[in-house]
């Protein structure tokens, strides 16, 4: 089992819910669902290194340099749940009301990230047709003093 797929059992765990593998909220970056909720699980492994929370926000072809959404932008789910490690090697976990975190996000002032040209390769040749991301990068004492924190775990050393 991969980090990713971790996560959501993790997240399913904590919330009662469970890990959905239908291709329909798949595809809505659904991934784990509550009587009351659903929410898209992310799995960050250098926040602590960067100070920085990575958000997808366009898949990019570089050779004809066209795009699409990316997965935050797209996402359809209620809840925006992310799990990092924080430099203590403690599990941190935000969850967030994903329309407002996306506010929050294109309300700000933030740098851009893209995928280095290794990654980019790698993705051409799986024969992915968008093979670069574009992503935002905030730092999480930014979105946990948002308002669309809803809740975490070990996340009092980001509140200011």
């Amino acid at each position: 089992m991969n980090q990713w797929e971790q996560a959501e059992k993790d997240l399913a765990s904590l919330i009662g819910g469970s890990v959905t593998n239908d291709l329909v909220l798949q595809y809505k970056d659904v991934d784990v669902l509550t009587k009351d909720y659903t929410y898209s699980v992310k799995w960050q492994s250098q926040v602590s290194k960067y100070n920085s929370i990575l958000f997808e926000t366009h898949l990019i072809n570089t050779l004809d340099n066209t795009s699409m959404n990316g997965s935050f932008t797209s996402c359809e789910a209620d809840r925006y749940a992310i799990k990092w490690y924080d430099n203590n090697n403690k599990v941190v976990w935000g969850i967030f009301d994903t329309q407002l975190l996306k506010e929050v996000i294109d309300q700000g002032d933030w740098k851009f990230q893209y995928t280095n040209t290794k990654t980019n390769n790698n993705n051409r040749r799986e024969r992915r047709k968008y093979n670069s991301t574009k992503m935002v990068q905030v730092p999480p004492s930014s979105v946990i003093n948002s308002p669309a924190y809803l809740t975490g775990i070990n996340t009092a050393q980001y509140k200011v």
